[in-house]
């Protein structure tokens, strides 16, 4: 899967999005329903997003409270997850992870969980795409040459 950079302080949805559909930033910054740098995406906006950048429905958001990153990773084997520093703020920003590796767009590298920083920030929101198999399919494309080990 290739890894890719957020280009603003609020465009980590673009970002993921373009991790997500194996697409160079620029492609998906060009289809973003926002401009980059100009505000974060909506909930709604980012479901859509998603789906049109990568061709596969994605499930209803989940919503979690009070709980932590890393509490969660066992559940999914890919899912993208809106993650918080505390509970009482407003700041949020947009992760994938895959098999405890999380693809965060604010790094330079994919980490695993047990080495991520953020992780244990609070889960706004999590995302899963209905046919994970497709989704793998489109990230296999790439090969496993940015994968770091655990």
């Amino acid at each position: 899967m290739k890894h890719v950079r957020q280009r603003k302080s609020c465009d980590c949805v673009i970002a993921t999005a373009a991790i997500l559909a194996n697409v160079p930033y620029e492609h998906a910054a060009a289809l973003s329903p926002v401009i980059p740098g100009k505000r974060g995406l909506r909930l709604v906006d980012t479901r859509c997003f998603f789906e049109t950048l990568t061709g596969i429905s994605w499930n209803r958001p989940r919503f979690h409270w009070f709980t932590r990153l890393s509490a969660v990773t066992s559940d999914y084997a890919s899912f993208v997850a809106v993650i918080r520093p505390s509970l009482v703020t407003t700041k949020y920003h947009c992760v994938f992870i895959e098999d405890h590796i999380v693809y965060d767009p604010a790094m330079h590298r994919p980490v695993p969980i047990n080495r991520y920083g953020m992780r244990k920030w609070w889960i706004g929101f999590s995302m899963t795409p209905n046919d994970l198999g497709r989704l793998l399919a489109i990230q296999k494309f790439y090969g496993d040459a940015n994968r770091p080990r655990r």
